[in-house]
């Protein structure tokens, strides 16, 4: 496939939209738009931006619940119930530890598609990659 500089900056910068929330997502939405009927390579990466970003949102609102259902019960419930439910401190542990990895890996992944975006090459990130394809297309 031949890319033009043009099309190697806006496939690599599409990845960072997952890194700024809603934000992000809008900055893909209008990157869809701009480059569906110019650019192949450009729309790839914008898809699986798009496909992380889905991902990423799932998983932090899955992970919130339950770091906030931990903090939540040891709020309101009893404010010494860090001392007195271990499920409380559960929760909290448990759900702080989950958004904090899942963001260091989600922004390894980020980081390794810009680069191969920049450097003019395809990208489909581990796991979500193949079904982002099947479902939305190359």
């Amino acid at each position: 496939m031949n890319t033009t500089q043009e099309d190697r900056i806006f496939g690599g910068l599409a990845h960072l939209g997952v890194m700024f929330g809603w934000i992000g997502l809008a900055f893909l939405v209008v990157l869809l738009i701009i480059f569906q009927p110019r650019s192949r390579f450009i729309v790839s990466h914008v898809k699986q931006a798009l496909g992380l970003w889905i991902a990423y949102f799932a998983f932090r609102f899955v992970a919130s619940a339950i770091f906030l259902g931990g903090a939540t019960m040891a709020l309101v419930v009893n404010p010494f119930a860090f001392l007195t439910s271990p499920g409380a401190l559960a929760g909290v542990l448990i759900g702080g530890l989950l958004i904090a990895a899942f963001g260091l890996t989600v922004l390894v992944f980020v980081i390794m598609a810009l680069v191969k975006g920049i450097n003019g090459q395809t990208h489909r990130y581990p796991v979500i990659g193949d079904l982002v394809v099947s479902i939305a297309g190359e």
